[in-house]
């Protein structure tokens, strides 16, 4: 298994709602487990700084690269 870190943002309607669905599903692909998942960090939007405010969260997950569950 290879350990791969993932960053994930939302800033649109439910962030936190996207973001937990973003992890759950992660977590159901085959061969693939989360290992941990960080707290919510809020930034604000860089470069075009005239959208909402981001969401964010980092989190490790393990899976077996190569296997049919990423295409």
């Amino acid at each position: 298994m290879t350990k791969v870190y993932l960053s994930l943002g939302s800033n649109i309607g439910n962030r936190q709602g996207y973001l937990q669905k973003a992890v759950e599903s992660l977590n159901r692909l085959p061969e693939t487990e989360v290992k941990a998942v960080s707290s919510y960090y809020e930034t604000a939007a860089w470069g075009l700084t005239d959208q909402a405010d981001f969401l964010n969260l980092a989190l490790p997950i393990r899976h077996q690269l190569g296997t049919t569950g990423w295409k």
